[in-house]
């Protein structure tokens, strides 16, 4: 099904398109014309290549083809957002890398957890987590595992979804201990990579007491999420990295960056990070068709 929801094809800066709709998420949405030049064409020009700030699509594929058929493709196409997405189809990429994980049809039971990933085991949507839920994602025994699994079914988020199971490593938290069921915040940063290319980065909890990294820390978060986005190899990507109680930085998840919200990236710095890229790269086309024509 094609989400019939309004959006908006706009071109930013004469350089990059965007088909995009507001969601109400603070954390997703962004004003363009707040800090750009923005133009509205009422005709696409040629075909274009354009960002799907579309928030969560019930259908990618098909809204990824009636664009098209209008003479804008999304510049991640629905089997680069179904790699960056699904945890199954990109962990062979980074296995060594990232925690231990498998995914299943259906959730598993106390052996397959114990001959595989072993205890304590971390379990989420092989999408997403259900709104970073402590109670539904850490199983450090069979008896927890038995009460994950009997809410999961009734889970908005996550009865539609196959099953993660990741080996739990204890990340360096940021705050002393969590709050209510929510994840304990730790030590994570959220990347955003164009073509290869780091177009931000920041932290990724924003509703805890602000935390950075130093030089060197960045230097080490940013090699690893830098080699994640040269394997996965995805046009717009989203990747996020957490250093390990122990020091050691590991890949947390990546995403299609085009749905990613920007957690504590700024979305100022990371369009026009974007727009350089492109008025490069537009450049050096130019160059190649005025050479072609000599």
């Amino acid at each position: 099904m094609i989400d019939e929801k309004p959006t908006e094809l706009a071109l930013i800066e004469e350089r990059l398109w965007v088909v995009s709709r507001r969601t109400g998420l603070a954390v997703y949405d962004f004003d363009f014309s707040s800090a750009f030049g923005v133009r509205h064409p009422a005709v696409v020009p040629a075909p274009v290549t354009a960002v799907a700030r579309l928030g969560a699509v019930e259908d990618y594929a098909a809204t990824f083809e009636a664009w098209r058929g209008r003479g804008v493709e999304f510049v991640n196409s629905p089997e680069a957002v179904g790699l960056a997405d699904d945890l199954s189809k990109w962990y062979p990429l980074l296995r060594d890398v990232t925690p231990k994980s498998m995914v299943l049809d259906s959730f598993p039971d106390a052996a397959q957890i114990e001959a595989t990933v072993g205890w304590p085991v971390f379990l989420k949507g092989v999408r997403q987590t259900s709104r970073h839920d402590a109670s539904l994602a850490i199983a450090r025994s069979a008896t927890d595992l038995e009460r994950i699994a009997s809410a999961w079914s009734d889970n908005s988020i996550l009865a539609s979804q196959r099953v993660a199971a990741r080996a739990f490593i204890p990340l360096r938290p940021v705050e002393r201990s969590g709050h209510g069921n929510r994840l304990q915040r730790s030590f994570e940063f959220r990347t955003f990579w164009w073509r290869g290319q780091l177009v931000g980065a920041g932290p990724y909890w924003t509703d805890c007491p602000r935390y950075e990294w130093n030089a060197r820390e960045r230097l080490e978060a940013l090699s690893l999420a830098g080699e994640a986005a040269r394997r996965i190899d995805v046009g717009f990507l989203c990747v996020d990295v957490a250093q390990t109680e122990e020091g050691q930085w590991i890949v947390i998840e990546v995403n299609d960056g085009q749905r990613s919200g920007y957690a504590g990236v700024p979305p100022i710095s990371l369009w026009r990070r974007v727009i350089e890229l492109q008025t490069a790269a537009d450049g050096s086309m130019d160059s190649m068709d005025q050479s072609a024509t000599r």
